[in-house]
């Protein structure tokens, strides 16, 4: 395979990265049904998120209450 033809594969195959990035590298995540509730899954959840190495935005998510955890919602 000649360079320029290598070249053109590898830009490809990092463009195709890059617009997959959005699923897998997020900038925020929410988290439907986020609650205080000991044991719920909406719980478990937010403090899961929290607890990751994710360096993004959190916004949990609840219909019934503006604050959860201590963020807002």
């Amino acid at each position: 395979m000649s360079v320029p033809a290598l070249n053109e594969r590898l830009g490809r195959l990092e463009r195709q990265q890059a617009q997959l990035d959005v699923f897998f590298r997020p900038r925020s995540v929410a988290v439907i049904g986020a609650t205080d509730r000991e044991g719920s899954v909406g719980r478990t959840l937010l403090e899961n998120v929290k607890a990751a190495t994710f360096h993004g935005a959190i916004y949990p998510v609840n219909a019934k209450r503006s604050e959860v955890m201590g963020q807002r919602a």
